[in-house]
């Protein structure tokens, strides 16, 4: 295999003694062959094309753009030949996997492939659809990296909103995290994620009820069929709600509120809609449950830190 002057050559390195991102990477791979060797048994061709082409995503905008540098260096190291063997290992998997759906371009790179390797059959079409290595397998691995591309997800599309490049550092993000183990599952991979958004630093609170304002509505096509005339007092005793209350309904997953003649109405979590407001100079933004907030204050020695870098 040869790209930018590498031949694909020489024994395999095994995964678990490659780097960090490529066991992320190939167990990613073994995830999705799974999800669609299970979807292609379901006749269900359309959510297997979607969970490959989620892994192709996942492969291009995150494994090949964080490891640029691996696959530039000059010469021939380890660390370069395992970048390329896993970036072959997942390409030529996706060929096979994409080839019930989408013969022609399966064919193509199967053969981009195989013309400098030799390793494989002469057609995709005489392979056989990849076989799933549960050992490789590792969801734990799998979770915090889906969480270092959650946070730098939220936290770029903020710096987007408040118009500040990524060249300009910022000093802090925030984490309403409570869980331990979560915790320790983003500190695990707390350098990639100050290295992809350039903050200084991740703080963790308990809640978010000291960096953002809360308020509540209710979803009203949901509720409306439920409660009929009760809607309008409901609505009322909603839009009373404190961040506060707002909060604890949110970690226990329901409400009880009290009409006026003393009827009990339950509120559950898809019934109401749960609006965020970061407070003065912060600007917070939830996704998949998840809050980040972000600390858009930017100081002097920050401020000359980030035209330095537009120079460099």
């Amino acid at each position: 295999m040869r790209f930018i002057g590498f031949k694909y050559s020489g024994a395999q390195i095994p995964v678990s003694e490659r780097p960090e991102i490529d066991q992320w990477v190939i167990s990613r791979l073994n995830t999705t062959v799974k999800l669609m060797e299970e979807y292609f048994e379901e006749y269900e061709p359309t959510k297997a094309a979607r969970e490959m082409e989620k892994f192709t995503e996942e492969l291009s905008n995150w494994y090949v753009r964080r490891n640029r540098r691996r696959f530039w260096k000059s010469g021939t190291t380890l660390d370069k030949t395992a970048a390329y063997q896993t970036l072959y290992e997942c390409l030529k998997d996706i060929s096979r996997m994409m080839s019930p759906i989408a013969p022609f371009m399966g064919e193509w790179i199967y053969q981009r492939l195989n013309e400098v390797s030799e390793l494989d059959e002469d057609s995709v079409h005489l392979s056989f659809f990849p076989t799933v290595e549960e050992t490789a397998i590792l969801r734990g691995l799998e979770h915090k990296m889906d969480m270092a591309r959650l946070i730098s997800s939220i936290v770029l599309r903020i710096r987007n909103q408040i118009d500040v490049n990524v060249r300009q550092p910022l000093a802090r993000i925030i984490l309403p995290i409570k869980d331990e183990a979560e915790r320790q599952a983003i500190l695990s991979v707390k350098h990639i994620i100050l290295e992809e958004v350039n903050v200084k630093e991740i703080q963790f609170v308990d809640d978010d009820s000291g960096i953002v304002h809360k308020s509540a509505k209710p979803n009203y096509p949901l509720l409306g069929k439920r409660l009929g005339p009760k809607m309008k007092e409901v609505a009322g005793k909603v839009n009373e709600f404190d961040t506060e209350t707002i909060t604890n309904f949110e970690r226990q997953g329901f409400i009880d509120i009290t009409l006026e003649h003393g009827e009990s109405v339950r509120l559950d979590t898809d019934e109401l809609d749960i609006i965020r407001t970061g407070l003065e100079g912060w600007q917070v933004e939830t996704e998949r449950g998840l809050s980040v907030a972000v600390d858009t204050e930017i100081s002097h020695e920050l401020r000359i830190e980030g035209i330095t870098r537009e120079f460099v």
